[in-house]
Protein backbone atom coordinates (compact mmCIF):
# COMPACT_ATOMS: atom_id res chain seq x y z
CA UNK A 1 0.00 0.00 0.00
CA UNK A 2 1.03 3.28 -1.28
CA UNK A 3 1.84 5.92 1.54
CA UNK A 4 -0.89 8.14 -0.31
CA UNK A 5 -3.73 5.55 -0.28
CA UNK A 6 -2.63 4.83 3.61
CA UNK A 7 -3.76 8.61 4.09
CA UNK A 8 -6.78 8.84 1.68
CA UNK A 9 -10.50 7.59 2.10
CA UNK A 10 -10.95 5.44 -0.85
CA UNK A 11 -14.66 6.49 -1.48
CA UNK A 12 -14.12 9.96 -1.12
CA UNK A 13 -10.37 10.63 -2.20
CA UNK A 14 -10.50 13.07 0.84
CA UNK A 15 -7.86 12.47 3.49
CA UNK A 16 -8.93 10.07 6.24
CA UNK A 17 -8.01 10.27 10.45
CA UNK A 18 -4.23 9.45 9.64
CA UNK A 19 -3.81 12.06 7.00
CA UNK A 20 -6.23 14.32 9.61
CA UNK A 21 -3.44 13.57 12.65
CA UNK A 22 -0.32 14.10 11.28
CA UNK A 23 -1.28 17.47 9.63
CA UNK A 24 -2.44 18.37 12.80
CA UNK A 25 0.64 17.70 13.94
CA UNK A 26 2.47 19.78 11.55
CA UNK A 27 0.32 22.08 12.29
CA UNK A 28 1.02 22.20 16.26
CA UNK A 29 4.63 22.13 15.53
CA UNK A 30 4.39 25.64 13.22
CA UNK A 31 5.94 28.76 15.36
CA UNK A 32 3.09 30.61 16.48
CA UNK A 33 1.60 33.67 14.02
CA UNK A 34 -1.14 35.49 12.29
CA UNK A 35 -3.22 32.83 10.84
CA UNK A 36 -5.14 30.67 13.19
CA UNK A 37 -6.37 27.01 12.72
CA UNK A 38 -10.07 26.60 12.12
CA UNK A 39 -11.26 22.65 12.61
CA UNK A 40 -14.72 22.09 12.02
CA UNK A 41 -16.55 18.69 12.49
CA UNK A 42 -19.63 17.17 10.51
CA UNK A 43 -21.92 14.25 10.84
CA UNK A 44 -24.78 13.79 8.57
CA UNK A 45 -27.61 13.28 10.46
CA UNK A 46 -30.26 10.72 9.16
CA UNK A 47 -27.54 8.97 6.99
CA UNK A 48 -28.31 5.42 8.28
CA UNK A 49 -31.93 6.06 7.11
CA UNK A 50 -30.90 6.94 4.05
CA UNK A 51 -28.53 4.26 3.31
CA UNK A 52 -31.76 1.57 4.26
CA UNK A 53 -33.96 3.67 2.12
CA UNK A 54 -31.97 4.30 -1.02
CA UNK A 55 -29.40 1.54 -0.60
CA UNK A 56 -25.67 1.57 -0.03
CA UNK A 57 -24.63 3.03 -3.83
CA UNK A 58 -26.83 5.48 -3.45
CA UNK A 59 -25.76 6.21 -0.17
CA UNK A 60 -22.34 5.95 -1.54
CA UNK A 61 -22.81 8.52 -4.36
CA UNK A 62 -23.88 10.88 -1.97
CA UNK A 63 -20.73 10.74 0.31
CA UNK A 64 -18.67 10.91 -2.87
CA UNK A 65 -20.85 14.31 -3.90
CA UNK A 66 -20.52 15.63 -0.42
CA UNK A 67 -16.53 15.01 -0.46
CA UNK A 68 -16.08 17.22 -3.48
CA UNK A 69 -18.53 20.35 -1.95
CA UNK A 70 -16.80 20.41 1.29
CA UNK A 71 -13.24 20.05 -0.76
CA UNK A 72 -13.89 22.88 -2.60
CA UNK A 73 -15.55 24.58 0.27
CA UNK A 74 -12.45 23.91 2.71
CA UNK A 75 -10.20 24.70 -0.12
CA UNK A 76 -11.70 28.46 -0.39
CA UNK A 77 -11.36 28.72 3.30
CA UNK A 78 -7.19 27.71 2.86
CA UNK A 79 -7.98 24.45 4.45
CA UNK A 80 -8.34 20.49 3.82
CA UNK A 81 -11.17 18.27 4.01
CA UNK A 82 -10.99 14.67 5.64
CA UNK A 83 -13.55 11.95 6.12
CA UNK A 84 -13.29 10.71 9.57
CA UNK A 85 -15.19 7.71 8.96
CA UNK A 86 -18.84 6.60 7.63
CA UNK A 87 -20.57 10.07 7.92
CA UNK A 88 -18.30 11.93 9.97
CA UNK A 89 -15.82 14.74 8.18
CA UNK A 90 -14.13 17.48 9.16
CA UNK A 91 -12.09 20.57 7.48
CA UNK A 92 -9.24 22.14 8.73
CA UNK A 93 -8.31 25.34 7.21
CA UNK A 94 -5.96 28.04 7.98
CA UNK A 95 -7.70 30.90 9.00
CA UNK A 96 -7.67 35.14 10.07
CA UNK A 97 -8.35 35.00 13.57
CA UNK A 98 -11.43 37.68 12.79
CA UNK A 99 -12.60 34.74 10.17
CA UNK A 100 -12.14 31.92 12.93
CA UNK A 101 -14.62 33.82 15.21
CA UNK A 102 -16.89 34.85 12.77
CA UNK A 103 -17.15 31.40 10.83
CA UNK A 104 -20.42 29.58 11.76
CA UNK A 105 -21.36 26.22 10.22
CA UNK A 106 -24.18 28.33 7.89
CA UNK A 107 -20.69 29.22 5.78
CA UNK A 108 -20.06 25.47 4.95
CA UNK A 109 -24.14 24.70 4.00
CA UNK A 110 -23.32 24.36 0.37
Amino acid sequence: MSRIEARTDPLTTLGNRRALASNLAATMAEPPGALQQLLVMFDLDGFKQYNDTFGHAAGDALLRRLGIRLAAAATVHGGSAYRMGGDEFCVLAHTSPDTARSCSTTRWQR
